[in-house]
């Protein structure tokens, strides 16, 4: 039967195992979940003795060697700072161990990439691996726009769009100048939808078409985006 109370604990943790265990059943914790999570309490413990440590040590940083030590471990569960926060949310609650200082605010950028990523994850429901590397041109496009001399998403024109591309896929292979537009087109029609630009411009990031091997021009200035098909590059269609 599973019982979190007869989970062994030694350690600096030992003392809050079965206040723990409380707490976890007063949520609605089922017993099984329950004494999971007190199980990686215990191991929490353990690691924390290894080192002479306690409580008071669990700073941010100190959690992410923990989950570390874990995963070399060979542990399956509780692997990410969302599977260890109720422990540290129990303790942080009780005043024993310390609460991370708030975040300083973020840049637009970093905001709209942070919002851009839970859209990813709940109304796409893409894989954590897929949303990483969608992020990553989200993050490089918006670093250009939010340049003195960018646009700003604001004033963010089809040229300024057709510009990146040719520019970032100068030196890259066909493979990734195809998932560099396809993660482009899904930020701009988020930017769209949010009310970060003024107009759709997902149809103004062009197709990959075998730049490997090609010689790009310069980028492309607004008014001369319509040429781009010169250069084998195709408008995207709607």
């Amino acid at each position: 039967m599973n019982d979190p109370r007869r989970v062994r604990v030694r350690g600096p943790l030992s003392a809050y195992r079965d206040g723990f265990a409380e707490e976890l059943a007063g949520q609605g914790y089922t017993a099984g979940s329950a004494q999971r999570q007190v199980l990686l309490l215990a191991h929490l413990s353990r690691w924390l003795d290894s080192r002479g440590l306690g409580a008071t040590d669990l700073t941010p940083e100190r959690t992410g060697e923990f989950l570390e030590a874990r995963r070399a471990e060979g542990y399956g569960h509780e692997l990410s700072p969302r599977g260890v926060l109720p422990v540290l949310g129990y303790l942080r609650g009780l005043g024993a161990a310390p609460v991370p200082p708030e975040p300083a605010p973020g840049t637009p950028a970093e905001m709209v990439v942070e919002e851009y990523g839970r859209y990813l994850a709940g109304e796409r429901g893409l894989a954590a691996a897929s949303i990483e590397g969608y992020l990553r041109v989200a993050r490089l496009f918006l670093s250009e726009c939010e340049r003195p001399e960018g646009p700003g998403l604001a004033g963010l024109t089809a040229g300024d769009v057709t510009g990146f591309v040719v520019r970032q896929c100068r030196a890259r292979s066909t493979g990734s100048a195809k998932t560099l537009v396809t993660a482009l087109r899904s930020l701009l029609r988020f930017l769209f939808l949010q009310g970060c630009t003024p107009c759709p411009l997902a149809q103004a990031v062009p197709t990959a078409t075998g730049w490997a091997d090609q010689r790009l021009p310069r980028p492309l200035a607004a008014e001369a985006a319509s040429s781009a098909t010169s250069v084998g590059i195709v408008p995207c269609s709607a």
